[in-house]
């Protein structure tokens, strides 16, 4: 199964200020899709103000993949 984690930083007004590949899935097509679907988001819901500083420290965002069969 494909598991890639990717930190992002988000402001204070919610926009993403950018990534960083954390772990990779082994498989680059799929760690460049996930890459291309943070960047495609551009801004998410504001953190609230006792979230900023995490926010902008940074989350892992874990993305797993579909077994297929």
């Amino acid at each position: 199964r494909l598991t890639t984690t990717i930190k992002i930083r988000v402001g204070e007004d919610g926009s993403i200020l950018d990534n960083k590949l954390l772990k990779s899935s082994g498989n680059s097509f799929f760690d460049d899709a996930c890459v291309s679907a943070i960047l495609a988001t551009h801004k998410v819901p504001p953190p609230p103000p006792a979230a900023r500083r995490l926010a902008a420290r940074g989350y892992g965002l874990e993305f797993a993949g579909k077994d297929l069969k």
